[in-house]
């Protein structure tokens, strides 16, 4: 998470600096896309804020781990195949009511005697999705070729993998998931090509830049970029390392973004570009705001952000004067909070590091911003955030 830096990246599209393609860059992501480039705000009703969880769900249709019951001989059975614990089961599985929980087959996720019954089911589902991911890490093989400038065609699985990482983050996080669009992969594709070959990360291509085309040139315009193959890009996009990014947080705030619909993927076995404007506009429906670590429970290392620390980002509620706290058990927190200056993927956003301690699995961190304005927004932002090990 902390490892390779940042570039400098294009602060404004229209005076950003260009990397010398002769030499070697240490940076392994650009700062992200520019001012200009992100999407128009609209001037929305705004909502209340992530919806919270509704309980537990009934056991049929959807079984849920860790959601409760009553009564030891209360059983279900199902009438068709279903997905549970990230396994499938067949028909005749029966989820069966075990001291006050469901016990899904062969799997029961075990929460804490006094967990809210909501947070338990919720806890079972991220760890199955996490699950999910982890099975699902290997990268693909780039049948490309940079002496022909041939942009190979990134394996539909390989790139499905990738989505269902973004889309991993974007389901813990409380926003709607994207898909990849054909033209947006195809374009990708050849910016990936263009990083490989010229080993630069430009969002302004130049013509003589090696394996120039005009699919590259749009897509490395409306991207973001990672000297990594597209599954490794995913968790560094949100945690966002090196110094050049901590102003900002682009490329976390992109693929956080409610607003955001379709992507573009592509890859080689070396650098990867992920398209994210896509012309979509906010709906009204859309959350109010986005945090990262998001709220509830939330796999122990995803909490744990030494460069891009802990951030909330809004395209509604103006952030420009926000006070930040964390507290743990009634004591205040030590933190360091900045705001972040405007771009892409959200109109403001606040970050703020932690100092002198680390999240601890099973403990609750309660985060509160005040002094928040703006499209009829009233009151703090209060949220927890709940680090869980799934392993």
């Amino acid at each position: 998470m902390g490892g390779d830096p940042l570039d400098a990246g294009a602060s404004d599209p229209d005076v950003a600096p260009l990397l010398d393609l002769g030499r070697a860059v240490d940076a392994q992501i650009d700062l992200g896309l520019g001012d200009a480039q992100r999407q128009a705000e609209v001037d929305v009703e705004v909502d209340a804020g992530p919806a919270p969880d509704a309980g537990p769900i009934e056991c049929p249709p959807f079984p849920v781990i860790g959601g409760f019951c009553e009564g030891e001989g209360q059983a279900c059975l199902y009438g068709a195949a279903f997905d549970c614990c990230g396994a499938e089961y067949p028909a005749d599985t029966t989820c069966t009511c075990v001291e006050g929980r469901f016990e899904c087959a062969d799997h029961v996720m075990q929460c804490d005697e006094n967990a809210p019954e909501m947070m338990c089911a919720q806890q079972g589902r991220v760890c199955a999705r996490w699950a999910e991911i982890q099975a699902n890490r290997d990268e693909g093989v780039w049948d490309g070729d940079v002496r022909s400038c041939d942009p190979g065609v990134m394996d539909p699985a390989w790139r499905a993998r990738a989505l269902l990482h973004l889309n991993f983050f974007r389901f813990l996080a409380g926003v709607k998931p994207v898909q990849d669009v054909p033209v947006m992969n195809r374009q990708a594709q050849a910016c990936a090509l263009v990083i490989q070959a010229s080993g630069a990360l430009l969002h302004e291509l130049p013509e003589d830049a090696p394996c120039w085309s005009q699919d590259a040139a749009f897509s490395a315009a409306n991207s973001n970029l990672d000297r990594t193959p597209a599954i490794a890009s995913m968790w560094r996009y949100i945690a966002d390392p090196g110094e050049e990014n901590r102003a900002r947080l682009p490329h976390r705030l992109w693929l956080l973004s409610p607003s955001l619909r379709d992507v573009g993927i592509g890859s080689t076995g070396f650098a990867s570009c992920t398209q994210v404007i896509d012309g979509a506009r906010r709906d009204p429906a859309d959350p109010a705001w986005v945090a990262w670590p998001p709220p509830g429970p939330v796999p122990a290392p995803y909490t744990v952000l030494r460069d891009g620390g802990w951030s909330v980002q809004s395209s509604v509620i103006n952030m420009s004067r926000a006070t930040v706290s964390v507290t743990h058990n009634g004591a205040e927190m030590m933190i360091s909070p900045r705001y972040l200056t405007a771009g892409g993927g959200a109109s403001w956003g606040v970050a703020f590091d932690l100092v002198g301690w680390i999240p601890q699995v099973g403990e609750t961190y309660r985060v509160r911003l005040d002094d928040l304005y703006g499209n009829g927004w009233e009151g703090p932002i209060e949220y927890e955030v709940q680090p869980i090990d799934c392993q």
